[in-house]
């Protein structure tokens, strides 16, 4: 079936042909429907997910907790995971492992890789410095921001900074600007 899509895909000029597209789109419906059912076989021996729908819900309860806690500005930037379990009326414990079961990684990797994320924006698109972008993601202070941000890209937020900068210089070229 994959074998039959691309067949159609590499023929160029066909492939603005409608009546083409839509036999791709059919071809390409019946193979996920293929993938469907193989993976309804493979649990159908196997009765039970690797986790319940229980532990799902609050797995995905608990990220969009720590990503509304990590890019809301507005509230204290600095948190602890056993302050989002208690609000969602479970123990830390149990959050730790439910979350780590769903997700494959530890909660606070995650926070961790959040924060990261978020101080990269910081970095690159705002105009703040690199004292408040340490505020903003919640550091004690900026030589430990500054060391967790080396830990994680492998340059210091002003190395991380000064490549961006690099990287977004407009060029001309005949008299018109252009992004590289």
């Amino acid at each position: 079936m994959l074998n039959g899509i691309i067949k159609l895909c590499r023929n160029k000029s066909l492939s603005s042909d409608f009546s083409i597209q839509v036999e791709i789109e059919i071809l390409l419906l019946k193979y996920l429907k293929q993938v469907n059912s193989l993976i309804k076989e493979k649990y159908s021996h196997n009765s039970s997910l690797p986790f319940s729908n229980k532990e799902a819900q609050i797995s995905r309860d608990l990220v969009i907790a720590i990503e509304n806690r990590v890019n809301n500005d507005d509230e204290k930037p600095s948190f602890n995971f056993s302050d989002l379990c208690k609000e969602l009326g479970i123990s830390s414990g149990y959050g730790h492992r439910v979350f780590k079961k769903v997700y494959g990684t530890t909660p606070l990797h995650f926070i961790d890789r959040e924060k990261y994320k978020k101080a990269q924006r910081l970095l690159e698109y705002s105009g703040n410095s690199i004292e408040e972008v340490a505020y903003m993601v919640g550091a004690a202070n900026v030589s430990i921001f500054s060391k967790q941000f080396k830990k994680w890209s492998g340059y210091s937020p002003s190395e991380y900074r000064k490549q961006i900068i690099k990287k977004r210089s407009v060029r001309s070229k005949n008299q018109t600007g252009y992004f590289e």
